[in-house]
């Protein structure tokens, strides 16, 4: 029985930055691997979406978001730059998580929350997993339109673009139609980054996601082009040349 490869959304991160550190890590079953800052603040954002979501609509007063942060929020400040960075980090988010989901938009009930698909697609040969954070019914109860949200720390246009394409190609197998609108809210700095997909535009992404599968399952002759601070603590930084 043959084995596909498996793309999986919320790796694509950690391959773009730096796609050597990424084999190296799953070469030697993810040693190497802490979670840095983004990491535990993207955890702590999930779950205040899911939390905020999940209360009934008059639960949703104004500050709760805050509330439910003092829940989820990392507790320990190490993996932070210093105290107030830790501090001003919370703070953003908060704030700009607020925006989001207390808006007109946010009050919503979504009709996926949270929830991993997977689907395998035959152009492509590999299994594509992706987690829709929100998906909203967009339209009357006779349209079938969806938006999908995604909620990042990082504001990276390149992370912005890969994940659209990803949604793309998933979502025309997946579903009978494209969704609407693909939002990627910075919870950082309160951008909104809106992705129209269509028909036109859907073969830029299969051939996008043809190139992410070649870096997928190989990382020669692909190197982070940037000299990243993290870099410095990286364990594979000698091997790597960077």
């Amino acid at each position: 029985m043959q084995v596909h490869q498996r793309i999986e959304d919320y790796k694509l991160e950690e391959l773009l930055r730096c796609p050597y550190r990424y084999h190296k890590r799953e070469k030697n079953g993810g040693a190497g691997r802490r979670l840095n800052w983004r990491q535990h603040v993207q955890y702590a954002v999930g779950h205040i979406v899911n939390d905020y979501y999940t209360l009934p609509a008059e639960a949703r007063w104004p500050g709760v978001v805050s509330r439910l942060a003092d829940r989820r929020w990392p507790a320990g400040v190490k993996q932070f730059q210093s105290v107030e960075h830790y501090e001003r980090t919370k703070l953003r988010a908060v704030s700009n998580l607020t925006l989001f989901l207390e808006s007109e938009e946010g009050a919503r009930v979504p009709m996926m929350l949270f929830e991993q698909w997977e689907a395998y697609h035959p152009d492509l040969q590999v299994n594509l997993s992706v987690i829709f954070q929100a998906v909203f019914a967009e339209g009357g109860p006779a349209d079938t339109g969806y938006v999908i949200h995604k909620y990042v720390v990082n504001d990276d246009d390149q992370l912005f673009e890969a994940y659209g394409h990803l949604m793309t190609v998933y979502c025309s197998i997946a579903f009978p139609e494209l969704p609407k609108r693909i939002e990627v809210l910075s919870v950082l700095n309160g951008k909104r980054h809106i992705i129209i997909p269509d028909s036109g535009s859907l073969g830029l992404s299969l051939d996008y996601m043809r190139l992410i599968s070649g870096y997928w399952s190989e990382s020669s002759g692909v190197k982070n082009r940037k000299r990243l601070t993290e870099c410095r603590s990286c364990p594979f930084r000698r091997e790597c040349g960077v």
